[in-house]
């Protein structure tokens, strides 16, 4: 069960999948070396990273969805890509 709520920035979906928790080695020219926990969305299946789907900071849905596509999308595995 989860603690925070959920909200997709790709697709608008409040439902979950799969939480992975990673390590990886930092790189300052790649955002996602810096992600440590992402979710799969159950919709859309994109992995997204949990600060933004969790909205982390006191983000708000958009800025969460504008960090996404400016920052994240391009590179994030997803089931439909």
């Amino acid at each position: 069960m989860q603690d925070t709520p959920f909200l997709c920035p790709e697709c608008g979906s409040t439902e979950p999948g799969s939480n992975i928790h990673v390590s990886t080695l930092f790189n300052p020219e790649n955002a996602w070396s810096g992600v440590l926990h992402i979710i799969v969305c159950e919709k859309c299946g994109y992995n997204i990273p949990a600060h933004l789907g969790e909205l982390w900071h006191d983000r708000t849905p958009e800025e969460a969805r504008q960090e996404w596509l400016s920052t994240y999308r391009k590179d994030s595995l997803g089931r439909f890509k």
